[in-house]
């Protein structure tokens, strides 16, 4: 019985794919699959390390090609027919895709083909996962593929890279005059692109309309978020001086190594985040990038020109990192260093890195530009380990993660007292902590303000704090006009700090700045894109500006990606009930089944959903249940006050609101989506909301 032909004639394949022949079987795997795809696959029979007599039919294939695999392992990176093989393809620019199979060093014969490109790590316990990164990087490059057969059709990143090579084909598709007429053009454009790198630039930052995604339903706009998405007609060529750092790859068995990576990577980020002219994304949304996925493809995701990773490898304390800066409009390698030092100097390190990098990425740095990237957050590994476990419980978002993180914190400050940010961390859990309903407003807020002035005393510069301070100020001190001076400053302090900017488009519109508050909310979500707190800001202001079609598009492609979110059940709710649907607002709830608990607020709109609907039994029991719940735990008592409103129990509603207020409520100033309007000219319930200095009242009547 004769073994399947894997060789198929050079001219008919569009895929190479070179290996070494102890790693046969593993790849013969690998063909299989993207010959099951629709892959027009060539492959040499016995192995290139052994094969002679193919030497013609392979140079023909490599020509014949549209892209390389270049399987890469301890024994083909050995191999001197795979390096030759490599040099073949690189000589004649055919794409190569370096498919790991396993860990293995690039020897100095490879390094130099091989720089800058992104890889698939095709491991044993990763290969659906890689097999799919891997064919929509062949698609991507031009070759056929059957959606169907490789299971990804309807797949919006594989759709996405059919369009990338449709727009790259259409470009190069020139008629002999068009090309000497560009080639007329290009002479002109290289003496204006070398004018323009001579001049200072003026950075675009986030939220500048050439740069900003438009959400406001404008149909000459770019399509909002939240609506069917089309592929760009061309690929937006982005600023080098946005960026994104990627969490750095770990080698060898972990370790400490994870720790160190994490931490590295957090304050890579937080260091540039701080340098003027840089536009940094978060590293919460970095985080949530798909590694495997070719740099071009996370900068357009991203909307950044520039990508920072690298890699970290530790044994028994000591540490080499491995920087690179790529260009992620080309994908190629700009700058790369290895850094050596230990577990007990990662503070030190750190600077080091942060300097080198922004250095490559503005030439000059200033003095204090310098200075603020030199010096380290804390003068204790130990409390910066601490400090960086307290941040990844905060994002499990429980009140038992709000407990670990203050003990967390409090340890670090325990080893230096002078750790300004673990005091803003102990300020962001106290706020939160009266949003999630976990504690009352003047103890938790009195602690939020003693830790944001205990770290803005140690760093006067810390946007972060002066963030705290000014939620502090709009939500409990009830003073939106220096609440807004307090986020304008948090915001030249550090503009890449996401949530100033959501939080800041918050007090915005309550002071009914709409614009503003939009154009700040947008902000938040360009510098924060996976993080659903960011894309629910920009629906409330959507609704606050009355744009309510284009928030509740919004809201439900947040739903989409955050199933259940009690804030995009919030704002999705609102829209059906402010467009007289309310019974589609009940529907998102049997569907979405979110945690009243979790939200007291969603009793509310669930309640007036009911009572609009005629179902005023069902309204009134809920009702019940919210006043009842109160006397267990914290429920801002204005969302009582506004549930009795609507439902015309307005004595009731009057008191209720008045607790509010002797309580100190956090969210007091907020808008009342369904307050009837007549309560806007009731002298008693402005007697109430006029104690927020700079409140303006705020209705929605369906156009």
């Amino acid at each position: 019985m004769h073994s399947p032909d894997f060789r198929r004639p050079a001219m008919s394949a569009e895929v190479f794919i070179s290996y070494a022949a102890k790693d046969r079987e593993r790849v013969l795997g690998l063909v299989k699959q993207l010959r099951d795809a629709g892959v027009t696959v060539w492959i040499d029979q016995a192995g290139i390390d052994v094969a002679t007599m193919w030497s013609q039919e392979i140079v023909s294939a490599i020509r014949s090609c549209k892209v390389m695999l270049l399987s890469i392992s301890p024994r083909s990176t050995e191999s001197e027919n795979v390096v030759k093989e490599l040099a073949l393809a690189s000589e004649r620019k055919k794409p190569i895709i370096p498919v790991y199979l396993e860990q293995a060093e690039i020897p100095e014969t490879m390094e130099y083909q091989l720089a800058g490109i992104q890889r698939v790590e095709y491991f044993v316990e990763n290969e659906d996962a890689a097999f799919r990164a891997m064919i929509r990087s062949l698609a991507k490059r031009g070759v056929t593929v059957d959606a169907a057969k490789a299971g990804l059709e309807g797949d919006d990143d594989f759709e996405a890279s059919l369009a990338a090579h449709r727009n790259r084909s259409q470009q190069t598709q020139q008629t002999p005059l068009a090309k000497r007429g560009i080639i007329a053009a290009v002479a002109v454009a290289v003496v204006a692109i070398a004018a323009l790198l001579l001049m200072p630039s003026e950075e675009t930052k986030p939220g500048d309309p050439a740069n900003t995604q438009s959400l406001s339903g404008d149909p000459q706009a770019t399509t909002p978020l939240g609506q069917a998405q089309t592929p760009p007609s061309v690929i937006e060529t982005l600023s080098t001086n946005k960026l994104v750092v990627l969490p750095f790859k770990v080698l060898g068995d972990g370790g400490k190594g994870d720790n160190f990576s994490y931490g590295l990577v957090s304050d890579l980020t937080m260091k540039l985040q701080r340098v003027p002219g840089l536009t940094v994304i978060s590293q919460r949304s970095a985080a949530a990038q798909d590694s495997t996925k070719p740099f071009e493809e996370i900068g357009q995701a991203l909307k950044v020109g520039s990508i920072i990773t690298g890699d970290v490898l530790e044994s028994d304390g000591d540490v080499r990192v491995n920087v690179k800066l790529v260009d992620a409009n080309s994908g190629a390698l700009q700058w790369s260093e290895s850094y050596d030092g230990t577990l007990e100097g990662i503070l030190k390190l750190q600077s080091q890195i942060a300097q080198s990098v922004a250095k490559q990425l503005k030439g000059v740095l200033g003095v204090e530009e310098t200075a603020s990237l030199a010096k380290a957050e804390t003068i204790s590994a130990e409390a910066y380990n601490l400090y960086l476990k307290g941040r990844r419980e905060w994002y499990k978002r429980t009140k038992e993660s709000f407990v670990a993180r203050i003990d967390l914190f409090n340890q670090a400050i325990a080893l230096d007292e002078n750790f300004a940010l673990a005091y803003v961390g102990i300020a962001d859990v106290r706020l939160m902590e009266t949003f999630y309903s976990i504690s009352y407003p003047k103890e938790a807020v009195e602690k939020a303000r003693k830790a944001s002035e205990k770290a803005l005393e140690i760093n006067p510069n810390l946007g972060e704090a002066m963030t705290n301070l000014a939620m502090i100020t709009m939500s409990f001190d009830y003073d939106l006009i220096k609440a807004n001076e307090l986020f304008t400053k948090a915001m030249s302090l550090n503009p890449n700090h996401a949530i100033t900017y959501t939080w800041g488009g918050a007090c915005a519109q309550i002071l009914g700045m709409h614009q503003e508050g939009l154009r700040r909310s947008r902000n938040g979500f360009e510098l924060d894109p996976s993080n659903a707190i960011s894309e629910h800001g920009v629906c409330f202001s959507l609704i606050y500006s009355k744009d309510i079609e284009t928030a509740k598009n919004n809201a439900i492609k947040g739903l989409k990606k955050h199933p259940g979110f009690h804030r995009f059940v919030w704002d999705l709710s609102i829209c059906h009930i402010l467009e007289g649907e309310p019974q589609k607002a009940i529907d998102v709830f049997e569907t979405q089944k979110p945690d009243l608990k979790g939200m007291t607020t969603l009793y509310v709109n669930l309640g007036v959903a009911h009572y609009k609907a005629g179902n005023t039994e069902k309204a009134y029991q809920l009702l019940v249940e919210l006043m009842t719940l109160s006397q267990q735990m914290y429920v801002p008592k204005e969302k009582i006050a506004h549930f009795c409103f609507v439902v015309g129990l307005e004595e009731q509603g009057i008191y209720w609101l008045e607790k509010a207020l002797e309580e100190r409520s956090t969210t007091l100033g907020f808008y009342t989506a369904f307050l009837p309007k007549k309560y806007l000219d009731d002298p008693r319930y402005l007697n109430v909301m006029n104690q927020i200095k700079g409140w303006v009242p705020w209705s929605y009547e369906k156009p």
